[in-house]
């Protein structure tokens, strides 16, 4: 995940600022899905877009270490050959 202040994100993506400003849960563009923070409504959260479509909303409180497991290969053992 990752994060952006809601005031460069109406710089960067105004419409969709709009969209979450006006009360919209989340937005979505090709290639994310946005929401205002749970904390606070000034920053903006960001996930890719195809955890977005498998989890929901969940996707956002994804750890990427979780996600990362998944494309590990069960047959490798060592992070980098030499």
């Amino acid at each position: 995940m990752e994060f952006i202040e809601l005031s460069e994100f109406r710089l960067e993506r105004p419409e969709l600022a709009k969209l979450l400003e006006m009360g919209h849960p989340f937005v979505t563009d090709n290639l994310y899905a946005y929401r205002l923070s749970a904390k606070g409504k000034w920053i903006v959260e960001r996930v890719w877009i195809e955890l977005f479509k498998v989890g929901g909303k969940s996707a956002f409180h994804i750890p990427a270490e979780r996600h990362l497991e998944r494309l590990k290969d069960a047959f490798q053992t060592k992070i980098l050959e030499t």
